[in-house]
């Protein structure tokens, strides 16, 4: 009878050892540096909450998926920084406040991994402090990145970011809320506000989505790379909104605050539709059809530093004299002659799997987003509609319906279970694992020969190889895949070809 009290008690106390004190506990919770720098390196857990003020002595380095959490809690990283290696998918969320002073590294470093900024603060309190630096992929949906020295940068970027809400706040005299020295920086919303400049464009490109939930102030300036002295040039300082036209006659609205030297085009296709053009700050537009659509305006102001607007235009009327019968595909073969993958994207035409733009124009080199990929293989395979995951950056994208089916289907993952980043453009590695999924290759142990394998990440390897080996996308003349090189319609289009058939599109079987 004693023996069995003992055993129970014995039993009793594991259990209450591993509930409140084992090492499960560790791997979770952090207090201090030692037990958060072991979570990160030692621990299995995705989600690591921090339970009390932490001070960094030593960099802590992000190599695989983790969540940061807390409740009122901060990590100071003084002069070191919290670094995401290829490897590592940071997401910050909850109630946290991730602190440097910026005069070594910047509070966080994404050199080269991913990293979501859900909630929380990341700020930089030096003179001369960042933020974040960003060179790999990232993506803010809401918190704030801020940055109070006199002359500090909240975010500097050399790679890809999206930005769909949360907050970038500079607040030092010469402060800069988002400073692209290449790359590309997206914002569809959330907030930017600085006492310098809001976006200033080293090199690198600008895409500007226009929505409600969007504030800019301090404008975009561009550094002119022409000549030798170091001259601003304003873009703008109000943001377009989505245009709602109702009324039978041309509608115009200005870009306010444009520099008059600056020269924006109309940049996409719908601009027939809409009969779209631009003269100085304004926009004029006489639309021929009721519906919904996309106005792209460009503006390249230097060989490397380009700003693209992407303003919704909704059109409930239009006069009876611009009205007109959807047109057909027309002779597509217009910007085709010549083209590596013609034979191909004409096959793909003639079968009815895609088609080409209104304008009998298919812009093959043209890149793709993710969500128009996820629309692209739903339409062209028939994919049977289904319901998933819904994203929080998808609930009111005009695709979200295909981005919710190609998850489903598994063929088309998110960042994480919250952000799809819809509007991102979709890289080569990216693509090449969904038509090795596609495919049921992703499995495959095939070896890749480029001379950038490093640069490929590691979920991404084994797609990216079985796609190059059956021959879904082809390695460039000089032996490299690029893999965070962006896709072109063309090469999406090529590897559906190949996926369909190698002779020629077949129906697809589900």
């Amino acid at each position: 009878m004693k023996t069995g009290r003992r055993i129970i008690l014995l039993i009793t106390l594991m259990l209450a050892s591993m509930l409140f004190g084992g090492s499960s506990l560790l791997a979770a919770e952090a207090s201090n540096e030692a037990q958060l720098q072991k979570a990160i390196t030692e621990g299995n857990d995705d989600t690591i909450t921090i339970m009390n003020n932490i001070a960094l002595t030593k960099r802590l380095i992000i190599n695989r998926p983790v969540t940061l959490t807390g409740v009122d809690c901060s990590i100071n990283t003084g002069v070191n920084c919290i670094y995401v290696d290829s490897n590592g998918n940071l997401t910050l969320s909850g109630k946290l406040s991730i602190t440097g002073n910026g005069e070594g590294l910047p509070t966080l470093d994404v050199s080269e991994g991913n990293a979501n900024i859900i909630a929380g603060v990341i700020e930089a309190t030096g003179a001369f402090g960042n933020g974040i630096y960003s060179s790999g992929n990232l993506n803010i949906s809401g918190g704030e990145i801020r940055a109070t020295g006199k002359e500090s940068i909240a975010l500097v970027l050399s790679g890809s970011v999206n930005m769909t809400g949360g907050t970038i706040k500079a607040e030092g005299p010469k402060s800069i809320g988002v400073g692209v020295s290449r790359g590309q920086f997206t914002i569809s919303g959330g907030n930017i506000t600085a006492t310098g400049p809001g976006i200033s464009v080293y090199t690198g490109t600008v895409n500007i989505n226009s929505s409600e939930n969007m504030n800019l102030s301090g404008g975009v300036y561009s550094e002119d790379l022409s000549t030798d002295q170091i001259q601003y040039t304003a873009f703008f300082t109000t943001l377009p909104k989505p245009v709602i036209i109702n009324d039978n006659h041309a509608n115009t609205f200005k870009l306010l605050g444009i520099d008059p030297s600056l020269s924006f085009t109309v940049g996409n296709s719908t601009s027939k539709i809409l009969g779209a053009s631009i003269s100085g700050n304004t926009v004029s537009l006489n639309p021929t059809r009721i519906g919904d659509y996309i106005l792209i305006l460009s503006s390249n102001i230097a060989k490397q530093q380009s700003i693209n607007l992407t303003i919704p235009v909704k059109v409930n009327n239009v006069s009876s004299t611009n009205s007109t019968s959807p047109q057909p595909n027309g002779n597509i073969t217009s910007d085709l002659s010549g083209h590596w993958a013609k034979d191909s994207i004409m096959q793909l035409i003639n079968a009815g799997v895609i088609k080409g733009y209104p304008d009998g124009t298919c812009q093959p080199d043209k890149t793709i987003s993710r969500a128009e990929f996820a629309v692209m293989l739903v339409q062209a395979l028939k994919l049977e509609p289904k319901a998933g995951n819904t994203f929080s950056d998808t609930a009111s994208h005009w695709a979200k319906d295909s981005i919710a089916t190609v998850a489903a289907h598994g063929l088309v993952s998110g960042h994480n279970k919250n952000i799809f980043g819809p509007d991102e453009l979709i890289t080569r590695e990216q693509a090449a694992s969904v038509y090795s999924r596609l495919a049921k290759l992703e499995s495959s142990t095939f070896a890749l020969n480029c001379t950038d394998k490093k640069s490929i990440s590691a979920w991404a390897g084994p797609g990216v190889a079985a796609a190059v080996k059956i021959g879904f996308f082809n390695l460039y003349p000089d032996g490299s895949f690029k893999p965070q090189g962006y896709t072109t319609r063309a090469e999406a289009f090529f590897a559906l070809y190949k996926y369909l058939s190698p002779e020629g599109p077949q129906t697809v079987k589900q």
